[in-house]
């Protein structure tokens, strides 16, 4: 039979909060996103405990700027799928407007790169 040390410090109880607030759901500060806890926000949006994207504070990462990751993401099918004429374009604006992306500038900025004007 193992012994176990008696938590002498709190640090079972912290874990148990930390553990308790993970489960909760939680909201993408960049794009408003709820997911239905902090691991999926971590996953999908690059959202991490402490709010920063990636470990960058908001607005400071060197790619992401002020963007999530899934706006991010987003943003690049968009502006592929406009410089390689794909007909995903549609659903991909579509979710870059439910991310609160202004896909109209995405899409000018990408037929501007493009050559092609707006």
């Amino acid at each position: 039979m193992a012994l176990v040390q008696p938590d002498l410090f709190g640090e079972w109880e912290a874990r148990q909060e930390r553990d308790r607030a993970a489960a909760l759901p939680a909201t993408c500060p960049c794009c408003g996103t709820e997911e239905p806890n902090s691991y999926l926000l971590l996953i999908n949006h690059g959202i991490e405990e402490d709010g920063t994207v990636y470990g960058a504070p908001r607005g400071e990462h060197p790619i992401f700027e002020d963007r999530c990751a899934a706006q991010d993401l987003t943003r690049n099918h968009i502006w592929y799928a406009v410089t390689h004429g794909l007909d995903e374009l549609a659903r991909d604006v579509a979710r870059g407007r439910e991310l609160g992306l202004d896909t109209d500038a995405i899409i000018a900025e990408a037929r501007t790169e493009l050559g092609g004007g707006s």
